[in-house]
């Protein structure tokens, strides 16, 4: 029996609706009584045209068509149906007395689901049907899952720029605590260079007037990359920063490392590092400085010569219960300081050979007659060259130093 048309979609806790669509009136009536006695709820229509308009105001479940009716066909009507929403889009059966491949052809490019062949038996249809609704859950659950995907992407979108946000922001906090950090100071001159793997990293370095003739130096390559390298970096060179006007703490920068470590360790070895810490009377060139799992700092003279300085020594954070211990030492009159980290002698090339300390040393030296910024960007040319265009794999600092004009 036929009925209006309903305003909103089908759910699928009532029971399935099926729309019937036949010109011949016996047939008609027969199809809806084995649509009602499989459960179906029935809507009649007797051509293409009325399925048509029925169809704008309801989402019928199952849609059982004949081929050939008036005012619009059943082909045309499978094509408007096929161009429908896939949330909503009926299962769709074309009835027809043809059988030749081309048809079946034809009917499956239209949109058709499936064919049945008059005259046919209630149980065929019943098969067919039942065939049908397997395939309708699958199509909902498809479209159910990728709506849940595009929303988990949306979220995912949004969370990326969140996160980019984020990282800007770090970028910029880095930016601003290495201007602060490489303020100038009288009566030394300051070269450095900073290239971490991403926006952010976790190498830290810079100078602060310790009051008086002396400089404080620090260089700090800390656990981790990225964001989480770079909270790491700020919580350390603040804490070095925040002792700079404090020069009896500096007296002996072992001293320090070794409470440092005490701290790091305390509040867990997120706080690990390697690092060098030091100072440099800027009237005599003597100086002081401690060693903590840190690449060697090197004196390049204005000859060429270079060399090392430093005891070695555990990283921060690696073993409670370390002492670290100072060494002096002293630039002639042309020298300089140079503090790096690891991410400078790692640096591999195509072939994953790494540039190592004595190119770096070479490439000083070859470039020692040089004012402090051409050397720098000398020492940058042969890391370019050495490593080519792929991104570094650990984060490349430099600081240099060289005692200038008296204070």
């Amino acid at each position: 029996m036929s009925m209006p048309a309903a305003s909103n979609a089908v759910l699928p806790s009532r029971r399935p609706i099926a729309l019937a669509v036949e010109d011949d009136g016996f047939e008609r009536m027969r199809l809806a009584a084995i649509l009602e006695k499989l459960g179906f709820e029935v809507v009649l229509a007797a051509d293409g045209a009325e399925a048509l308009s029925l169809l704008t105001g309801q989402a019928p479940d199952v849609l059982i068509t004949d081929w050939q009716l008036p005012a619009l066909s059943g082909l045309d009507l499978c094509r408007a149906v096929r161009n429908s929403d896939p949330a909503s889009r009926p299962y769709t059966v074309l009835v027809t007395a043809r059988d030749q491949m081309e048809d079946m052809v034809q009917g499956l490019e239209s949109g058709a689901d499936d064919f049945i062949a008059k005259p046919y038996r209630a149980e065929e249809l019943s098969a067919r049907l039942r065939s049908g609704q397997r395939v309708l859950e699958m199509r909902r659950t498809l479209v159910e899952r990728t709506g849940l995907l595009e929303q988990a992407l949306m979220h995912h979108s949004r969370t990326r720029e969140a996160l980019d946000a984020d990282v800007a922001a770090a970028a910029r906090l880095q930016h601003q605590l290495l201007e602060r950090a490489t303020t100038p100071v009288e009566g030394v001159l300051l070269a450095h260079l900073l290239r971490p793997t991403r926006k952010v990293g976790g190498d830290i370095y810079g100078i602060a007037n310790l009051g008086g003739e002396r400089v404080g130096f620090f260089h700090v390559d800390a656990t981790g990359h990225g964001i989480a390298g770079a909270l790491h970096g700020f919580a350390i060179a603040t804490a070095l920063l925040g002792r700079g006007g404090r020069a009896v703490e500096f007296d002996d920068p072992a001293e320090w490392v070794t409470a440092f470590n005490g701290r790091a360790l305390e509040v867990g070895t997120d706080l690990g590092c390697s690092l060098v810490l030091g100072w440099l009377n800027l009237r005599d060139r003597r100086g002081r400085l401690c060693q903590a799992g840190h690449p060697h700092p090197l004196v390049v003279a204005r000859g060429g010569a270079v060399r090392l300085l430093g005891e070695g020594g555990l990283p921060v954070g690696a073993l409670d219960g370390t002492v670290y211990r100072s060494s002096e030492f002293a630039l002639e009159p042309g020298e300089r300081l140079v503090l790096y980290s690891d991410g400078v002698t790692d640096c591999v090339d195509a072939a994953g050979r790494p540039f190592g300390a004595a190119r770096l040393q070479r490439s000083l030296a070859d470039s020692a007659g040089e004012a402090l910024d051409a050397q720098l960007r000398a020492v940058a040319r042969s890391l370019d060259d050495w490593r080519g265009t792929a991104a570094h794999d650990d984060d490349v600092s430099l600081l240099m130093l060289e005692p200038g004009a008296q204070p």
